[in-house]
C-alpha cells in the first residue's frame, strides 16, 4: 500500500488529501481511498474505488458499512468507463467507519486499502476500516 499526500488549492481553500492505493503482483492498482479534507471543515470527502482487476465480471458492487447502517442497497457504487466502480461520501472527521464491498448481492470483499481491519461480530471475518 502506498500514501500519497497532495494539496490542491481551490475557491480560497487549501484541501489537504490523501490517497492510498493497492497494487497487486502484477502491478495493477485494485482498490484505492481518496480522503479531501476541507480546511475548517467537520466533513471529509472520502472516494471509495474497486479498480476493474479486483471486478472484472462484476455487475453491480455496494459499498456497505456503518455510515448506511449496513444497509446492503443504501450506497451502490458507480461503474467507469475504465471497469472500475467508485462512490464518494461526505464523513464525519474524527470517527472511524467499518466497512466491506458486497459484489454481485453474494459476495462480500474487503477493501485492501483500508486503514486498518477489525473482526466482524460474525467471527468468521473482518471489517475494512476507514480512519478520518
Amino acid at each position: 500500500m502506498s500514501l500519497h499526500n497532495f494539496y490542491i488549492h481551490t475557491y480560497g481553500h487549501n484541501i489537504k488529501c490523501q490517497f492510498y492505493k493497492i497494487i497487486d503482483m502484477e502491478g495493477d492498482v485494485v482498490m484505492s481511498i481518496k480522503k479531501q479534507l476541507k480546511k475548517n471543515s467537520a466533513v471529509c470527502k472520502v472516494t471509495f474505488q474497486c479498480h476493474e482487476g479486483k471486478v472484472v465480471s462484476a455487475k453491480d458492487i455496494h459499498l456497505v458499512g456503518d455510515f448506511n447502517s449496513w444497509d446492503t442497497k443504501a450506497t451502490p457504487m458507480k461503474k467507469q468507463r475504465d471497469g472500475s466502480f467508485s462512490v464518494t461520501l461526505d464523513l464525519d472527521l474524527g470517527k472511524e467507519y467499518q466497512y466491506r464491498y458486497l459484489i454481485d448481492g453474494t459476495n462480500w470483499e474487503n477493501d485492501s486499502g483500508a486503514d486498518k481491519f477489525v473482526s466482524s461480530p460474525f467471527g468468521d471475518s473482518e471489517n475494512s476500516v476507514v480512519v478520518l
